[in-house]
């Protein structure tokens, strides 16, 4: 960027620049800790750990294959709490299972009976969290996704150096201009890859 962009800018481009990345670096960071290759200079994602247990060929998410997950880590003695992690159309499918009470698809919603309130983050006691950067173009029709249910203890983050935001004036000093670069690094560590089920094949 031009350095009289920087001078002059209200509020500050370089501030507004350092959030996006701060942002951007975090949503790189979610696609490494779950779909990650393990070839440089990627790290290894839980999808491609070696061991740890798999759901296949789910179809339609239920909350019946999340109690499934859960109690493949119960039977592995994986201690809670538990989290779930899953892409917004698998958490929507969810949001809007009813109860069958009512007649197909007139009951309540099982998971926020009032439209007026949100369901909560919140499955058979295991913390949900939706990502956007989980893939929906997984399996032969290039339409499925997966889901991650593990205990949280039994994953590490290895944080190899803080977040490193840096503006550099001097390489393009002749032009008049500025870089500003982000750098995260880290890596993923799972001692106990029995505490991580992978549900895939999900088709919402």
């Amino acid at each position: 960027m031009s350095n009289e962009v920087i001078d002059d800018s209200e509020p500050s481009i370089v501030d507004v620049l350092n959030n996006h990345l701060l942002q951007v670096l975090a949503l790189k960071l979610d696609v490494g800790l779950f779909e990650g290759s393990g070839t440089a200079p990627e790290i290894r994602g839980l999808r491609n750990v070696a061991g740890i247990q798999s759901i296949t060929g789910v179809g339609a998410l239920t909350l019946e294959d999340i109690a499934d997950a859960i109690a493949l880590l119960e039977a592995a003695n994986a201690p809670p709490p538990f989290v779930v992690v899953l892409p917004p159309r698998s958490w929507s499918a969810l949001r809007k299972v009813r109860d069958a009470s009512g007649g197909a698809g007139t009951g309540a919603f099982l998971l926020s009976p009032s439209p007026a309130t949100d369901a909560a983050l919140s499955l058979f006691g295991a913390s949900v969290f939706v990502s956007s950067q989980l893939s929906t173009a997984e399996g032969a029709g290039m339409n499925e996704n997966s889901v991650y249910v593990y205990a949280a203890s039994q994953l590490v983050y290895v944080m190899r150096k803080e977040i490193e935001l840096e503006l550099d004036r001097s390489r393009l000093f002749n032009s008049d201009q500025s870089e500003l670069r982000g750098r995260l690094r880290g890596d993923l560590i799972c001692p106990s890859p029995a505490a991580v089920v992978r549900l895939s094949g999900v088709t919402a």
